[in-house]
């Protein structure tokens, strides 16, 4: 046992020897953690369509120009970034929390720096038919290039995009055929352009979604200095119309402002305040239809002083246009936003009867269903079920419904409004 004393005493020396080498080593810490994850810097729009009123199984995929007059922007695309420069912060990124040289790419000086400017689908192989996931806006490496194929680093480890990847909506077009020709859908993601359609081009009784394009029309008169916000107007009794809003509850004599007309007609959808805006514009030397052919609307769907018919596709063109109206430097684009934000059903008769709402008058009820704010109008009437709205969720989006339905129609727009949510928050 004493013989074996000196082996015992030199494996522990050695042992010292090696904790004292591991320990001295340089200790890095990881870069990744400390620097702000990778988020796109620009955002230059890529511009596809899919319309599905063909019911072709292959979409086509055309340049959409769906930005009125008024509101065009040269839009330029940048096929590579030379300069990162500041990074916003706070933005979702997959990318955090990865190895240095990964989520960072210029860090790498072997990689092409290239901006992704929509989300993009990942796939394991070059012409995979199906993808694994789906990456946010970004810079990111690029390792190889073959068509509109490249490889690049990625959380799930090296993988393809297809640059020419537009998101499926096969899902989509299924359930609105369920509804054949009694229903027309239009969404617009706004950031992208990305259009899809579902009977773009039939035409169906406006009902009460002329008073948001007539509001529209008149905020931009007042924008020209065609009227003034604060005239006062005298209802009458000829202004006098049954069906929705409460001005008719009111007195004949009563005064409103111009704003105030406004806002009884799109929060209320005030048969009367509209019918008293309509007489006031009348006059003020700049028409309806006027505005209507400036900005490139569809005017054969004017029907005596205002539209009374109307499409998907040509309600696209007066969201995109209002949505433009609100990013721009408006003085009173504010108020037409409140008021979209604001809408009450309830003012509505329909809305206040019948087992689906208890009879409850103070329900308020929206046809565009969202966990995000919406800005909507809706219309109803016999023959129509519409409602045409931007939902603000963190890519806007604007969706359009218009139907001849009556029965089970809120259960259908419901259903396609959560449809729509999912399909933008997974793309966009």
């Amino acid at each position: 046992m004493r013989k074996l004393w000196p082996l015992v005493f030199v494996g522990l020396i050695l042992v010292v020897i090696i904790h004292l080498s591991r320990t001295s080593e340089p200790y890095y810490e990881p870069i990744a953690s400390d620097i702000e994850p990778i988020c796109m810097v620009v955002n230059m729009p890529d511009f596809f369509e899919y319309d599905s009123d063909s019911y072709d199984d292959e979409p086509s995929f055309e340049g959409i120009y769906i930005v009125p007059a008024g509101f065009v922007e040269e839009i330029e695309e940048i096929e590579e970034i030379e300069e990162i420069g500041e990074l916003p912060s706070n933005c979702f990124s997959k990318w955090e929390g990865l190895p240095s040289y990964q989520a960072h790419p210029y860090l790498n000086p072997h990689a092409t720096l290239r901006a992704i400017h929509r989300p993009m689908a990942l796939f394991t192989y070059k012409g995979d038919a199906y993808y694994v996931s789906v990456i946010p806006p970004q810079i990111v490496e690029v390792f190889e290039m073959a068509d509109n194929w490249w490889r690049i680093h990625t959380y799930l480890g090296p993988m393809w995009i297809d640059i020419d990847f537009v998101p499926s909506t096969e899902h989509i077009t299924e359930f609105l055929r369920r509804h054949g020709q009694r229903i027309g859908v239009l969404f617009i993601n706004f950031e992208t352009g990305f259009t899809y359609s579902y009977n773009p081009e039939r035409v169906f009784f406006a009902a009460s979604i002329n008073k948001a394009t007539y509001a529209f029309y008149t905020y931009i008169a007042a924008e020209r200095g065609y009227i003034n916000m604060d005239t006062v107007h005298t209802y009458r009794a000829v202004d006098f119309w049954g069906g929705s809003g409460i001005i008719r509850f009111m007195h004949v004599g009563a005064e409103f402002t111009t704003r105030e007309l406004l806002y009884y007609s799109i929060v209320h959808s005030d048969n009367i305040a509209f019918r008293m805006l309509v007489r006031y514009m009348d006059r003020i030397g700049f028409s309806y239809r006027d505005f209507m052919g400036e900005m490139g609307f569809n005017e054969r769907f004017i029907i005596d002083r205002y539209m009374k018919n109307a499409s998907v596709a040509d309600l696209g063109l007066w969201l995109y246009a209002i949505h433009n109206y609100f990013e721009s430097e408006s003085m009173y684009g504010h108020y037409f936003l409140y008021d979209l934000l604001n809408v009450a059903h309830y003012s509505h008769p329909y809305f206040t009867r019948g087992e689906a709402f208890g009879g409850n008058s103070d329900i308020n009820v929206k046809l565009l269903h969202s966990d995000y704010p919406v800005g909507q109008k809706y219309g109803w009437a016999s023959s129509a079920f519409n409602v045409m709205g931007i939902v603000y969720a963190p890519s806007p989006f604007a969706l359009v419904i218009l139907s001849n339905m009556f029965t089970g129609a809120h259960e259908v727009f419901e259903e396609i409004s959560w449809l729509f949510q999912e399909f933008n928050a997974r793309y966009f």
